[in-house]
């Protein structure tokens, strides 16, 4: 029996029962008990198995379901109906899914069956085939026919046989529900698997494909099953491994007509390449390649593109072989112009062959375009080739590059097309070889031979006086750089002789001193007139000149640069070694040859003999050996001939400089290989670093730069002849100062002519803010002849006081109406500018803010008007702001800030009356504005005011409307008084309100109040100005102002008596300083 229950149960599940009509066994909500059951009237199992008619969702088919005959019928909430008899046929019962009997349903065989309700009432009723003993069950709304719902939740699913008897429907799957092919693939139309709008039925299947173009691996199938949960979907047929990929390219770019040359193939790896890849060009074995990269790359699609790059060439590999000049090295890349010019029919392997200018063309350049061999195959050349065409003069010199030490080149104005410059030697030299420079088309070709020149020997002894005491025998002749010592008189081996050394000829003082052995011989070359000249000779035989000198070096200035004490150092002799007209050689030149204009003195140092002056040696021997040293002492010897009364005019004719034995000044040229060093000073102004003004005076150079800058500079010109070896150091440092650090840059030099540039800065990096001098020491360490020396010089930078800016408020303007522009005026004053400075003045002000500068009294002292727009409301002040920012020659720029308030006043234009004291004298009445002529008075009234009866005091009030009168607002006041009495017709006015000068005043004076209609022009308005000499118009009018206040008295003649009479006053103007209230009311 509980078999036959549950077949009735899932009966009515397939034919959608719905969530209300699960099978008897249905489990009930989780966590409660199952509904209880009551099982109808027991039925003979005997009897024949009799149709029930289940009733499914509204609409559909009603299918037949198989029920046993008689069984109990149960409910969807798990109520057992009554049991349904067996004994005798009856009409089958429809049941409603809400429990409900519906109208019986005759069946086939005359006997009862038993009713079940299923679901909610109101099914539709109707006939059904119903087999004997059977019962109709409606069920509650449910999906079509077709479908399968499944169970309620909780529900068992079907067991085997329940899922037999769904699987013999044909399903169908719906398309939509196809899973997404792989990239590059697509559904096939079989089974109309393409449109997602379709149907797959059971037990079919849905097969993807590549789109045309990409190559296919695998496959991807789909089929539509009865899956364990009961329900028809598609799954997966095999591995679905497909895969849909762009085609690559095979073979060799070769197949697809991109050929190689001889012995060249492609290099690809693989035969069937994917997209992206390339192909290279290579060379078969035994061959070189030349050229290349030559690549072709695989594009989409499997083509292979065009070959890009340099094509390519094989050339056969010969070890040691010649290479054929016929054709000879490639053409492709020889310069313009030129051909190769390679001899025989083959060049070896391992040489080059070079290339020339053709006929007509000369090569400027300084390289030359060549070829190699190597192994029969020509290389790729190298080098560079310029063909001028020759027709250009060279109307200047050749490169002194191009000269050896000593030489220089012998066409000042240069030479002809297709001439030759000559080079030759300087004098004290020897030239071996030749050099000369051709001329193509306006530039020298470099030549290609070479020439030397030696410095010349000497012969004989030295000439002139070299040590008051020595006695020479020099080897004659002795060649360029050899040295020769004197012997001493009086001395059979003096300790540090006088010696000489072999300049270009000359014999030229070295080192040592007959005297002794910590004394030095300088010499020094004077060009002065023949009156100081001769002074000089005679304080030199006077024996005074050695006094004189070490005068010299005591003065502060000399001893604070010597680090020890100057007391030690001292001139021992002095002597005249050479003049222009007499070679003496005695110790004190006794006899003044007049006529001398040039001498060369001899000056023997000593350094004494305690151990610290003999370690200064060095020292004293670099600062006398210096010419900038040396000209610095013979500078400060200059101020002491003046403090010895020695002609101005005299002392600006003189000229000092430092110089060898034979009268050669140092810092001259003195033949190439003289030892020459030079630091001449080159700062020249410049605004963006700070410097404003240079100046060389005498041996000094001074720099002035404006304060406020974190560095100090300096520059020179650096100049060395050829016999200063190695690299010369560059040093710096700012003279007693120990907050300071200065670098040079370069550091060094090893060329003859250079510059370079000096940097001073604080070491905290604070900028030099403060008016100070500042020595700037610079230093050169060089080595010439073997030997150390040094060379020195100054510069003085002056650090100014830069200037400075101030702004403060100006004179203001009165203060600005509601609504309208605010203005502010600005005083600047720029300070501390020097006489030649210029500087121009930037303003920065709001956006809506406009300023104009104004150069009064002067550029520097003048006023910034800044008017900003805007409706400003009256009562709130306005700040008004000025950046002001100079930038001044030379300085850094100096920016000053300031801001003023401006205050906003209500300012109203229009019209004010006078309103009596007395509460019962004045009325208001309507009238035509005041100067209304008679052809306007067809115009309706356009004015309200007060009228006022008697004496008394009144107050000026603003009108606010056209059509009533206002005593919101005061802004003066009226007072009439009765100067003949109460019964005179005399009315005295005094009318008081802010000075203006386009105020308009007037008064109206009657004997009676207006009429309406009022004639037109009269009552008529008079002017407080108008002139006298009628009844009614004003007398005696007296104006005062005070305290920004005018007032106007006057007295008016009326036809009454003054007390009956009356009066209006109106006053029309524009006013300010009123309350906000007022503005933007009338």
């Amino acid at each position: 029996m509980r078999a036959i229950l549950l077949l009735g149960a899932l009966c009515a599940l397939l034919h959608g029962a719905g969530a209300s009509g699960a099978a008897a066994d249905a489990a009930g909500p989780a966590g409660a008990e199952a509904a209880p059951r009551h099982v109808l009237a027991a039925v003979p199992a005997a009897r024949p198995l009799a149709a029930t008619h289940v009733a499914g969702p509204a609409g559909p088919a009603e299918r037949p379901a198989l029920v046993p005959q008689s069984a109990a019928a149960v409910t969807t909430s798990g109520q057992a109906l009554a049991a349904v008899p067996v004994a005798a046929p009856q009409p089958a019962a429809a049941v409603a899914a809400s429990g409900e009997v519906l109208a019986a349903v005759p069946a086939s065989v005359p006997q009862p069956a038993a009713a079940v309700a299923a679901g909610p009432a109101g099914l539709s009723e109707g006939p059904a085939f119903v087999p004997q003993g059977d019962a109709a069950v409606a069920g509650p709304a449910g999906p079509p026919e077709a479908s399968v719902p499944e169970g309620p939740a909780g529900a068992e699913p079907p067991g085997p046989f329940a899922r037999t008897l769904l699987q013999g429907a044909s399903g169908p799957c719906l398309n939509s529900a196809l899973a997404t092919p792989p990239t590059n693939a697509a559904w096939t139309s079989v089974n109309q698997c393409n449109d997602p709008q379709q149907q797959t039925t059971g037990g079919n299947t849905c097969t993807a494909q590549c789109a045309a173009g990409f190559v296919s691996a695998g496959r991807y199938i789909q089929t539509c099953v009865f899956n364990s949960q009961g329900v028809w979907s598609f799954a997966n047929a095999g591995d679905n491994s497909l895969t849909c990929t762009v085609p690559g390219c095979s073979g060799t770019p070769s197949a697809a007509g991109f050929a190689l040359p001889s012995n060249a193939q492609w290099a690809c790896g693989a035969s069937i390449t994917s997209t992206g890849s390339s192909c290279t060009a290579e060379c078969a074995a035994g061959y070189k390649l030349f050229g290349g990269p030559w690549v072709s790359t695989c594009a989409a699609g499997g083509a292979w593109q065009a070959p890009s790059g340099t094509a390519v060439t094989c050339g056969l590999i010969v070890p040691g072989g010649p290479c054929p000049n016929d054709p000879g090295p490639a053409t492709a890349g020889l310069p313009d112009n030129a051909a190769w010019a390679c001899s025989g029919p083959s060049t070896v392997s391992g040489t080059t062959c070079k290339a020339n200018c053709k006929a007509g063309f000369g090569n400027v350049a300084a390289t030359t375009y060549e070829a190699a061999c190597q192994d029969g195959l020509w290389q790729q050349p190298t080098g560079g080739l310029t063909c001028a065409v020759a027709t250009a003069p060279c109307p200047f010199l050749p490169p002194s590059s191009w000269l050896p030490a000593g030489g220089k080149w012998d066409c000042p104005n240069g030479v002809n097309q297709d001439g030759a410059c000559t080079a030759s030697c300087e004098a004290a030299y020897s030239k071996t070889g030749n050099l000369n420079a051709f001329c193509f088309n306006g530039a020298y070709a470099q030549p290609n031979t070479a020439m030397t020149c030696s410095p010349a020997g000497c012969s004989g002894n030295p000439s002139g006086e070299i040590d008051p005491d020595a006695v020479w025998s020099c080897a004659s002749p002795s060649p360029h750089a050899a040295k020769c010592a004197a012997g001493c008189r009086g001395v059979a081996a003096p300790p540090n002789p006088p010696t000489v050394i072999c300049d270009f000829g000359s014999w030229v003082y070295s080192n040592g001193s007959c005297a002794d052995e910590t004394s030095r011989n300088f010499f020094f070359t004077i060009t002065a007139p023949v009156e100081l000249i001769d002074r000089l000779e005679g304080a030199i035989e006077r024996n005074r000149a050695p006094f004189l000198a070490n005068n010299i070096l005591q003065q502060p200035s000399i001893s604070g640069l010597l680090p020890f004490s100057p007391s030690s150092v001292k001139v021992t002799d002095t002597w005249i070694s050479q003049s222009n007209s007499t070679n003496q050689k005695r110790r004190l030149l006794a006899v003044t040859v007049t006529g001398k204009s040039l001498v060369v003195v001899g000056v023997q140092v000593s350094v004494g003999s305690s151990i610290v002056a003999q370690a200064a040696g060095a020292i004293v021997n670099a600062a006398f050996s210096s010419p900038a040293a040396s000209n610095f002492i013979l500078a400060q010897g200059l101020d002491v001939w003046r403090g010895n009364f020695v002609e101005e005019n005299l002392l600006q004719q003189v000229t000092l400089g430092l110089s060898d034995s034979t009268g050669r000044v140092v810092g001259e040229p003195a033949g190439a290989d003289g030892c020459l060093v030079e630091m001449l000073p080159t700062t020249t102004a410049n605004d963006s670093i700070g410097i404003l003004s240079t100046q060389q005076r005498g041996p000094v150079f001074d720099v002035n730069m404006c304060s406020g800058w974190d560095t100090l500079y300096a520059s020179y010109q650096y100049k060395a002849s050829s016999s200063v070896t190695g690299a010369t150091k560059l040093s710096a440092a700012i003279i007693n100062s120990t907050t300071t650090r200065c670098t040079v840059s370069p550091e060094s030099t090893v060329e003859r002519a250079s510059s370079f540039e000096v940097a001073c800065k604080n070491l905290d990096g604070t900028p030099f803010s403060a008016a100070a001098n500042y020595a700037v020491l610079v230093t050169a360490n060089y080595t010439c002849g073997g030997q150390p020396s040094a060379f020195f010089d100054t510069t003085n930078v002056a650090v100014l006081t830069g200037p400075s800016l101030v702004l403060r408020a100006g004179k203001q303007p009165e203060p600005g109406c509601g609504g309208k522009p605010a203005v502010a005026v600005f005083r600047y004053n720029l300070k501390n500018l020097q006489l030649f400075q210029d500087f121009q003045l930037t303003v920065q002000v709001a956006p809506s803010c406009t300023a104009r500068l104004i150069s009064r009294p002067s550029k520097s002292n003048g006023l910034a008007v800044v008017t900003c727009s805007g409706a400003f409301p009256p009562g709130v002040p306005v700040a008004v702001g000025l950046n002001l920012t100079a930038s001044v020659q030379g300085c850094r720029n100096i920016t000053s800030a300031f801001q003023i308030s401006v205050p906003v006043t209500c300012c109203v234009t229009g019209s004010s009356y006078a309103k009596g004291a007395t509460a019962a004298s004045p009325s208001c009445f309507s009238h035509f504005k005041p100067g209304t002529t008679a052809a306007q008075c067809s115009k309706p009234v356009s004015a309200s005011g007060y009228l006022n009866r008697g004496p008394g005091n009144a107050t000026l009030f603003l009108a606010q409307s056209t059509s009533s009168c206002n005593d919101s607002f005061a802004v003066g006041s009226v007072s009439v008084t009765c100067p003949a009495g109460a019964s005179g017709q005399k009315l005295r006015f005094a009318i008081t309100s802010p000075a203006s000068r386009s105020a308009d005043r007037r008064y109206l004076v009657l004997c009676s109040p207006p009429t309406a209609p009022l004639q037109c022009p009269n009552p008529r308005w008079i002017s407080t100005r108008a002139k006298p000499g009628q009844p009614g118009l004003p007398e005696g009018l007296n104006t005062t102002t005070a305290n920004g206040a005018r007032t106007e008295e006057f007295s008016v003649s009326a036809r009454c008596a003054c007390s009956r009479a009356y009066y209006a006053v109106v006053e029309s103007v524009q006013y300010r300083n009123l309350p906000a209230a007022a503005c933007g009311r009338q």
